[in-house]
């Protein structure tokens, strides 16, 4: 619990810092969605367990007046939402926005997981943004990257150059 609390107050202690503009008439999210969630020991796959919340204030104009708003939090798997995770928090008319929900998921090891947020404000304008999480997907996979070095350094480089000119990884003889 204290993990999820600390987590909580990081992330909206950053979007703080830096809010979002939604619309040109100077709406303006403070915060916004988050999500805490670990994988779920083995013999259940690729399940993730946590929670999903709002820590947000919302703004209109110049100077910023409080203006009230909803604010839509949900996750999706490789563009496809993800069944229970969708939840709301503010009712529309308070400039504060906030609550945390349980939620589950899965996804393997090559899906990307985003969070997503919607964000409805008192004056009838909305946006929705949506971000990838992690930043397990690499490209070229890591596979490719070990057998490219690896016929660099054991077959091509010993070919194209001088025993005195090699880089350190070619294998000389």
């Amino acid at each position: 619990m204290k993990r999820i609390v600390l987590t909580t107050v990081a992330v909206a202690a950053t979007m703080l810092v830096t809010p979002v503009a939604h619309a040109d008439n100077g709406d303006v999210m403070h915060g916004g969605c988050f999500i805490d969630s670990t994988a779920v020991p083995p013999p259940y796959g690729s399940a993730y367990a946590g929670v999903i919340g709002d820590q947000s204030v919302s703004t209109t104009g110049e100077p910023p007046a409080p203006i009230g708003a909803t604010v839509t939090c949900w996750l999706e798997v490789n563009g496809v939402d993800v069944t229970g995770t969708r939840h709301t928090y503010g009712d529309g008319t308070s400039a504060v926005q906030s609550g945390t929900d349980p939620v589950t998921y899965t996804a393997g090891p090559n899906d990307t997981v985003a969070l997503c947020e919607s964000d409805d404000f008192a004056d009838g304008t909305s946006a929705i943004n949506c971000f990838a999480l992690g930043d397990d997907i690499q490209v070229p996979p890591q596979f490719v990257l070990d057998l490219t070095q690896y016929l660099l350094g054991n077959y091509l480089d010993p070919v194209l150059c001088k025993v005195d000119d090699c880089p350190p990884y070619a294998a000389t003889s």
